[in-house]
């Protein structure tokens, strides 16, 4: 999932979410102009939003959408049996530089083994928008290109103005 970030664990003054809670199994960090402090390649982090900001938290609230798992209520998300990657592309304030630097990643990691047993990366969510327009030749639609034919679903969602 490329986001603001996901709150799954508690964090300092923030106390995570309870459903999503052992969720999220890896991912990485790319919010700023980069390159200091991007995530490499072959590495994972884990880079919950740790702030409000204008974006109230939309990778967490996104994640739940998608994993969001809780026992003993009537709603759970869409796939709770699902297994997290938490890259994070957009800052707390969902401002972002890194989407095709996450999307990179995702490729590069496709076939990697998550902690868990969770294998390669069979989906990558955008929930965001911009202001770029592509005639489908850009940086962005070529690494959407190269996601598909490693084989991970893109699902990108419409009307995130």
């Amino acid at each position: 999932m490329l986001d603001t970030g996901i709150n799954d664990a508690p964090s300092g003054p923030f106390p995570g979410h309870h459903a999503l809670l052992g969720k999220v199994a890896g991912g990485a960090k790319f919010e700023g102009p980069g390159p200091a402090g991007y995530t490499a390649w072959n590495a994972s982090v884990n880079p919950a939003q740790n702030a409000g900001g204008l974006s109230g938290y939309h990778g967490t609230h996104v994640a739940g959408t998608i994993a969001g798992l809780n026992p003993g209520h009537l709603l759970s998300g869409v796939a709770p049996d699902a297994t997290l990657l938490d890259v994070k592309v957009l800052s707390d304030q969902g401002i972002g530089y890194g989407l095709a630097e996450g999307l990179e990643w995702c490729v590069q990691n496709a076939s990697t083994l998550w902690p868990g047993g969770a294998a390669g990366i069979q989906v990558i969510n955008l929930s965001l928008s911009g202001l770029d327009e592509s005639d489908g030749t850009d940086c962005v639609s070529a690494l959407v290109d190269a996601a598909a034919d490693a084989g991970i679903v893109v699902v990108a969602a419409m009307g995130n103005e």
